[in-house]
């Protein structure tokens, strides 16, 4: 059965940004009041303070509608929810913003927001960043991703990353001490494992998005970019050929459905006992039951000359043109704020324990982390707060690039090592198909 969380995950694939909040302001309010955000000349109608988010499960309806009532009764403003699922926004979005009408503020990620600023919907952020950071200490691989063409489009939320699980019950069982830290390590420790029915690896050799950010998390421990500093497609180097030579040999302690797996698939293979680790986070802590002895975390093994990376990115918050026009650009910088407040913070990262991560300074650790699940599982949890920090998405290693949303959603990583895994190249023509594939998309 799937947790709310891999049904999340599935949403990512035709989506990457999520629900809507319409927040209202109530004919009673006047600009005299004290804490307003309302410009003076606003009318009932233009004061409203349209958010898209994409939290539609109900623990996290109810939990954003605390957040909006308190942020309501602040600032003189009534907030509704109207949830709308992730499979919509690529369709709405573009279409909201053609017809003159998009939020004022909206959730997202890196890609989604390159795509809103080249469609030149979004008023830059710089001004609110510098603020926040200065007070918050965002982490530098979470506020990179949104820095194009000399501005800051989005303000970081919360993080998400990957790091290698594995079910320390049967490393003790294999007379494993230890979680593999090389590639050469994990090749050894995969074939030990895989025994009576288990697998040593869950490694997705599907097409699908979850088989991409698998391939992206051993790139980037050996130092891969897609693209240079200039832009440039840089993709069929001798760093590319030996990660997806070494990703083929790993592939063969993978179990033979792995060709059609997305999340859900990955994450029940591994809780059910079918697969001793994978690459992925913690967002099966509701559901896992295991004791805390049993699931492990640790980085990302790298090869010799690599570097601690990984996969990870920063769900962020927008502010659209349109705020601008409509006067409300004060109240989308104070909502963003209100957010990041640490008296509230917490209130935002236990929408989904595990699977969003504080990425501010001033939050409230120790509250966190008593959350009952958190708690339980606190090994994982530190190790991937530690990934945060040396994260990395494909198409923004230095800095965002026009065409990283099409590669993202293009799926083109997956596909490239599915030509390895499956025989039909080898990793030195995969390298150079890759190469004159992404180079398209960059056209």
């Amino acid at each position: 059965m799937f947790s709310k969380r891999m049904v999340y995950r599935w949403e990512i694939v035709s989506a990457l940004v999520i629900l809507s909040l319409t927040m209202v302001i109530p004919k009673s309010a006047t600009a005299q009041q004290a804490t307003s955000v309302i410009p003076k000349s606003a009318t009932a109608q233009q004061a409203t303070l349209t958010v898209w988010n994409q939290e539609t499960p109900p623990n996290r309806v109810a939990a954003l509608q605390s957040l909006l009532d308190a942020f309501s009764k602040q600032y003189h403003l009534t907030a509704a929810q109207t949830p709308v699922s992730w499979g919509d926004v690529y369709a709405k979005l573009p279409a909201a913003v053609a017809a003159g009408n998009p939020p004022d503020v909206g959730e997202t990620l890196p890609s989604l927001t390159v795509l809103m600023t080249k469609m030149q919907a979004l008023v830059p952020v710089d001004s609110l960043v510098q603020q926040l950071n200065a007070k918050y200490h965002f982490p530098p691989a979470m506020l990179a991703p949104y820095h194009y063409q000399g501005h800051y489009w989005s303000v970081p939320l919360f993080g998400l990353d990957q790091v290698l699980l594995y079910n320390n019950k049967l490393f003790q069982q294999a007379g494993i001490k230890s979680a593999p830290s090389t590639w050469s390590q994990l090749l050894s420790d995969a074939k030990r494992l895989t025994k009576n029915g288990v697998y040593g690896i869950g490694l997705p050799t599907s097409d699908q998005f979850y088989a991409s950010q698998n391939v992206w998390d051993f790139m980037a421990t050996n130092r891969v970019s897609i693209y240079d500093k200039r832009g440039k497609v840089t993709f069929n180097t001798p760093q590319v050929i030996q990660t997806l030579a070494f990703l083929k040999q790993l592939a063969h302690y993978s179990p033979p459905d792995s060709s059609n797996w997305q999340w859900p698939q990955a994450a029940l293979a591994f809780e059910t006992g079918k697969t001793a680790m994978f690459v992925y986070n913690t967002d099966m802590l509701d559901t896992i039951n295991w004791p805390s002895s049993q699931l492990k975390g640790a980085p990302v093994p790298m090869p010799p000359g690599g570097v601690r990376a990984a996969l990870g990115y920063p769900f962020g918050l927008y502010i659209t043109k349109h705020a601008q026009q409509t006067g409300m650009l004060g109240a989308s910088e104070k909502l963003i704020s209100f957010l990041l407040d640490p008296k509230r913070y917490n209130t935002v990262l236990d929408m989904q324990p595990g699977l969003f991560l504080p990425i501010i300074g001033a939050a409230n650790m120790s509250q966190w982390q008593s959350n009952k699940y958190i708690a339980k599982y606190p090994q994982p949890v530190q190790i991937e707060l530690a990934a945060l920090k040396t994260s990395v998405i494909y198409g923004f290693e230095h800095g965002a690039q026009p065409s990283a949303g099409a590669l993202e959603g293009s799926q083109l990583l997956a596909k490239i090592a599915q030509k390895v895994y499956f025989g039909q190249m080898s990793p030195a023509q995969a390298a150079v198909w890759g190469q004159a594939q992404i180079e398209a998309l960059a056209k």
